[in-house]
C-alpha cells in the first residue's frame, strides 16, 4: 500500500533539528511533544522581544533604560510559575539569568544606535513555495534598507561566539532568510549580519544570486530526505553529548526501550 507524505513546511530551526537528530525532529515537528524552554532560550526570547519593541518608541526614546524596562516586562510574561520553577531553582539563579539578558541589551547599544535606525521589518514572517509541495518559512529579526536601496538582514544571537567553522554554519538560518526575501520581494539582500550580543562580535556575509539558488537546491534536497524518512517512518536517533540537555531523552528510543508510541500529527515544521 502506497504511503502518502503530506506537504512539508520547513523552517530553519526544524531543519537544524533534523540535521542534528531526526528523532528530535520527529518529537518536535511530527509528534508535537511539549518542549520545556531552556534558560538560554528564555533569555534569548526576552532579549529579542525587548529589541523588537524598542522600535515602537520614538527615536529619541530609544535609550538603554527604556530597553531594560521592555526586557523586564518581557521576562515577567514569558513563562508560568511552574516552568519558572523548573528553570530557576531559586531567586538568585533567575536574577543572574536576567542580569545576563540585561548585559546583552546593553551590549547592543554599544554596537548600534537605534535612534538612527528605522527598520523596514521587525520579527518579519516570510514564506515561499520552492516547488515539489515544499514551503519554507522563517522570521527575520530585523530588516533594514540602506539609503542606496539595499536590503540588510540582521539576526541577534545571545549565545557565545562560536569558532570559525561553527560561525559559518550559523549563517544557515540567514541563508534561508535570504532565499525567502529574494522570493517575496524579488531582491537579494546586500548583507547578512549575525550580531552576537554576548561578545559584541558582528559577522557579515554578502550573498549573491548564485548563493540563493544554491540554498534553494540544498533545501529541496533536504526536503526530499525528510519526506522519505516520514513516509518510511524510519527515524534514526543520533546519541551525542547534546542528549544530556534534550527535553525528550526520557521518551527517546535511543535511551528508553519502554518509550510509548506517540500519535502522529500533520507535518508543519
Amino acid at each position: 500500500m502506497e504511503t502518502h507524505t503530506p506537504p512539508i513546511t520547513l523552517s530553519p530551526s526544524r531543519m537544524s533539528d533534523f540535521k542534528l537528530c531526526p528523532q528530535l525532529f520527529k518529537f518536535r515537528a511530527i509528534d508535537r511533544l511539549p518542549d520545556t524552554p531552556s534558560e538560554p532560550a528564555l533569555r534569548g526570547t526576552a532579549v529579542h522581544a525587548a529589541l523588537e519593541a524598542l522600535f515602537t518608541l520614538p527615536p529619541t526614546a530609544r535609550v538603554t533604560p527604556a530597553a531594560i524596562d521592555l526586557l523586564d516586562r518581557a521576562w515577567a510574561g514569558l513563562v508560568d510559575a511552574e516552568i519558572r520553577a523548573q528553570l530557576f531553582p531559586d531567586p538568585a539563579t533567575e536574577a543572574a539569568s536576567r542580569d545576563r539578558a540585561r548585559e546583552h541589551v546593553e551590549m547592543w547599544f554599544t554596537l548600534e544606535d537605534p535612534t538612527r535606525l528605522e527598520p523596514a521589518g521587525r520579527e518579519l514572517r516570510l514564506r515561499s513555495d520552492i516547488g515539489g509541495g515544499i514551503a519554507v518559512q522563517g522570521i527575520i529579526d530585523r530588516l533594514d534598507r540602506t539609503p542606496t536601496g539595499d536590503w540588510v538582514i540582521s539576526d541577534y544571537k545571545c549565545g557565545r561566539t562560536p569558532e570559525l567553522e561553527r560561525s559559518l554554519s550559523s549563517f544557515f538560518g540567514l541563508d534561508v532568510y535570504a532565499l525567502l526575501l529574494t522570493d517575496v520581494i524579488g531582491s537579494v539582500p546586500r548583507h547578512l549580519r549575525l550580531i552576537y550580543l554576548d561578545s559584541g562580535d558582528i559577522f557579515v556575509m554578502d550573498p549573491k544570486p548564485a548563493d540563493v539558488e544554491r540554498t534553494r537546491k540544498m533545501l529541496r534536497s533536504l526536503a526530499v530526505t525528510i519526506s522519505k524518512v516520514i513516509s518510511e517512518d524510519d527515524w534514526r536517533a543520533r546519541p551525542k553529548p547534546f542528549c544530556n540537555h534534550c527535553s525528550f531523552r526520557a521518551v527517546c528510543p535511543a535511551w528508553s526501550q519502554s518509550a510509548d508510541p506517540v500519535t502522529r500529527l500533520p507535518v508543519h515544521v
